[in-house]
């Protein structure tokens, strides 16, 4: 029983230390750039009231349930760009809803609702604003311009009913 336990014991020990690495000066320095860095998923966002999260995977945003790890559904930046045609690379999200993410593009707040592919609202400001903050609840941007406060507010068209 005494030589089974030291056994185990000299086997963990070689293993723990073979698994250590040296590291030099240089890779904690500069290890970021040579593929030292914790992988890590890009505009990672809960979905309100729900118990979805989205996360970006090259030019796929997907849609996975928490509770149940499956994926329910996915969304492309292509059919982004057929609306935003000027677009690049997937944007930053600033929040998404059960229908609707929102996001900033140059001088402008975007809504957009990836249901049915056309945009909700676009609130623009002054290109050399600063500061800027958006409030989604009430569809409105504040920023700075030349040390003063402005705010800029979703225009809504009223149809008349005739």
């Amino acid at each position: 029983m005494k030589q089974l336990i030291s056994f185990l014991f000299l086997c963990t020990f070689f293993l723990g230390f073979s698994q250590q690495q040296n590291l030099s000066v240089d890779d904690a320095v500069l290890g970021y750039y040579k593929g030292l860095y914790p992988s890590s998923l890009q505009n990672l966002n809960w979905v309100d009231n729900s118990d979805t999260y989205v996360f970006q995977k090259d030019t796929v945003l997907t849609f996975t349930n928490a509770k149940t790890n499956a994926v329910t559904s996915s969304f492309t930046l292509s059919q982004l760009q057929k609306t935003y045609p000027t677009l690049k690379r997937f944007p930053r999200l600033m929040e998404i809803s059960t229908t609707e993410f929102t996001f900033k593009n140059r001088n402008s707040i975007e809504v957009f609702n990836y249901i049915t592919n056309t945009k909700s609202a676009t609130i623009s400001h002054d290109e050399a604003a600063q500061n800027n903050e958006y409030n989604s609840k009430a569809k409105a941007i504040a920023y700075t311009l030349d040390n003063n406060l402005l705010e800029q507010f979703q225009i809504q068209r009223l149809q008349l009913l005739q």
